[in-house]
């Protein structure tokens, strides 16, 4: 009876302590995302990406900057435009 609470409370850990990487996991995930509003009209669904403090490239043709557009454009559906706001 001894060993198997013993192994109950080993098991108990493990998830414990796989749940709290996985949080944190997603954590660093969302902040890795680039900050973007949306601005919504009757005709028009614009995405605006803020890209002044960007440490990468702020364009398209950046590989860094294609995953977090493509991203986004996955989680905004529909969108009509897009914009990389504040390049400078």
């Amino acid at each position: 009876m001894l060993k198997l609470h013993d192994a109950a409370s080993s098991l108990q850990e493990t998830v414990k302590s796989l749940t709290q990487r996985v949080v944190q996991d997603k954590k660093k995930e969302e902040e890795k995302t680039c900050p973007h509003r949306i601005k919504q009209t009757k005709n028009r669904k614009t995405i605006i990406i803020n890209c002044r403090e960007c440490e990468a490239g702020s364009s398209l043709n950046d590989p860094h900057c294609r995953k977090n557009i493509f991203g986004i454009l996955q989680k905004e559906i529909h969108a009509d435009c897009l914009v990389l706001s504040r390049l400078y």
